[in-house]
């Protein structure tokens, strides 16, 4: 049994990332550091959502705000190598408030339930029809 209940666990926590990630790429359609975009067959190529604050936080995991999109070539390698400039540089975009305010949460810890990610994932789906 409880196997099973990580196994759907695992599951949706996997559908939930994919959710997130189509909502920031929706929301953002190109990359936020220097605009590069590339669509193919109405979906966007070549940039990828990332989490300002890492996704081992599950606090903002799934928040939409935690997320920005950057082009998978340069931006996304550069985010990852230099995350002080990367640091600076989103405070720039989202504001100190903001940043503050996931911070916050991100550094919550958050145990969610398979019912909790479930309802996440509904309302995800929601935001995306």
């Amino acid at each position: 049994m409880n196997n099973r209940r990580n196994t759907a666990r695992s599951r949706l926590e996997k559908q939930l990332d994919d959710l997130w990630s189509q909502m920031v790429k929706r929301r953002d359609t190109s990359c936020r550091r220097c605009n590069y975009i590339h669509r193919c067959n109405e979906r966007i190529i070549g940039v990828e959502a990332h989490h300002i604050y890492g996704r081992a936080n599950r606090g903002t995991r799934w928040d939409v705000r935690n997320g920005i999109t950057l082009c998978e070539s340069t931006c996304h390698p550069w985010a990852e190598r230099h995350p002080a400039e990367f640091e600076a540089w989103i405070i720039d975009r989202i504001g100190q408030s903001l940043y503050d305010e996931l911070g916050a949460q991100a550094r919550k810890v958050t145990k969610h339930t398979v019912d909790d990610l479930q309802e996440m994932k509904n309302n995800l789906r929601f935001f995306l029809t």
